[in-house]
């Protein structure tokens, strides 16, 4: 699987984020502190998985309106474009908003759960600090 876009419509400090066309291979967000790059980063993992039910990231925006899309290709090169909205059912939506089965992002995912995908696929600042200490306790 391959992310081509991220919209973030609204989610913690984002309204109308776009980010196009990321390249293959790793992408690294950089900027000032408080810049919004950890909360783009929970944006992402929470397209994937869902937003949890005690999400920090609604300070701007309501539940109602936590918004993050993505648009990812498969092996094949097929494009397939999602939203995912904050509840507790029918949380993935097409591209007209209408819910759609997880089954074909799942599938995508391969297995990879969400706690695997934040210790190997996603590097940010508390995370460098958790394995800092974990390395020093050996």
């Amino acid at each position: 699987m391959k992310i081509r876009d991220i919209q973030i419509d609204g989610f913690g400090v984002w309204s109308g984020l776009s980010v196009d066309s990321l390249p293959e291979g790793m992408t690294v967000f950089y900027g000032p502190n408080e810049a919004g790059k950890s909360t783009a980063l929970r944006g992402l993992t929470d397209f994937l998985y869902g937003i949890p039910n005690r999400s920090t990231d609604n300070f701007r925006h309501k539940n109602t309106d936590l918004r993050i899309g993505a648009r990812l290709v498969d092996e094949a090169g097929r494009v397939q474009q999602w939203v995912r909205r904050k509840g507790n059912n029918n949380t993935l939506l097409n591209a007209e908003g209408k819910p759609v089965d997880e089954g074909p992002l799942q599938a995508l995912l391969k297995g990879v759960t969400r706690e695997v995908f934040e210790k190997e696929f996603r590097l940010d600042h508390p995370l460098m600090v958790k394995g800092g200490a974990e390395l020093g306790e050996g």
